[in-house]
C-alpha cells in the first residue's frame, strides 16, 4: 500500500510520496524530523531516526561487547597454542631421544646376539682317560647369527686337566679357562 505523506507531491521513492522536512534558512534536511512525517497503514512500522539511531547504537554496543568477548577468547587460545606448541616440542625431542636409545638397543641387542651364539659354540673341555691332550671344535646360531668355536684340554696329571677355548660369533668375540681335578 502506498504511504501517505502531508504532501500530495511524489519524489519517485517508489511508493512513498511527500517532501522532506528542510531547514529554510540553510534548505538543508534536519535530522531530527526527517521521516517522521511519514506514516504508513500499520502504526508498528512507524518509527522516528532517533529509535533507529539508539537501536543501532543499542546493537552496535552489543557487537563490540561481543567482539570483546570474542577477542579475549582467542588471546586465551592463542597462548594455549603457544603452550602446546613448547609441548609438541618438547615431545618431540623425547621421541628423538628414544629413537636414539631404540637405535642403541638395537645394536646392543644385535651385540648380545653374536655372543651368545659365540658362547654356545664353545665345546666342554673333555679327555679321555688315556688321552694327554685333546682339541674340540664347535659351531652354534642364535637367532640370526652363527658362531664357531674351538677348546684344547691338556692333562697335567693324574688328577688336574687344564683347557682353554675360543668362540667367535659376529664380531663378538669370548673365551674362557678350565680346569678339572679328578681323583681316584
Amino acid at each position: 500500500t502506498p504511504v501517505e505523506t502531508d504532501s500530495s507531491e511524489n519524489d519517485g521513492s517508489g511508493g512513498i510520496q511527500g517532501d522532506s522536512q528542510t531547514d529554510e534558512a540553510s534548505g538543508e534536511v534536519t535530522e531530527e524530523l526527517f521521516g517522521s512525517n511519514l506514516q504508513t497503514d500499520e502504526a508498528e512500522d512507524r518509527r522516528s531516526i532517533p529509535a533507529n539511531r539508539h537501536a543501532r547504537r543499542s546493537v552496535l554496543e552489543e557487537n563490540l561487547k561481543a567482539i570483546g568477548v570474542d577477542a579475549d577468547a582467542i588471546n586465551v587460545n592463542t597462548q594455549e597454542i603457544a603452550r602446546n606448541r613448547i609441548k609438541i616440542d618438547q615431545a618431540f625431542a623425547r621421541i628423538d631421544a628414544n629413537s636414539t636409545a631404540i637405535a642403541g638397543n638395537s645394536s646392543r641387542i644385535s651385540d648380545l646376539e653374536e655372543g651368545l651364539a659365540a658362547v654356545a659354540a664353545l665345546p666342554d673341555m673333555y679327555l679321555n682317560p688315556n688321552e694327554t691332550w685333546s682339541a674340540a671344535g664347535g659351531i652354534a646360531a642364535y637367532g640370526d647369527e652363527v658362531g664357531f668355536g674351538a677348546t684344547l684340554a691338556i692333562r697335567g696329571n693324574d688328577n688336574w686337566s687344564f683347557g682353554a677355548s675360543a668362540g667367535m660369533g659376529g664380531d663378538e668375540a669370548t673365551g674362557k679357562l678350565q680346569i678339572r681335578y679328578g681323583g681316584n
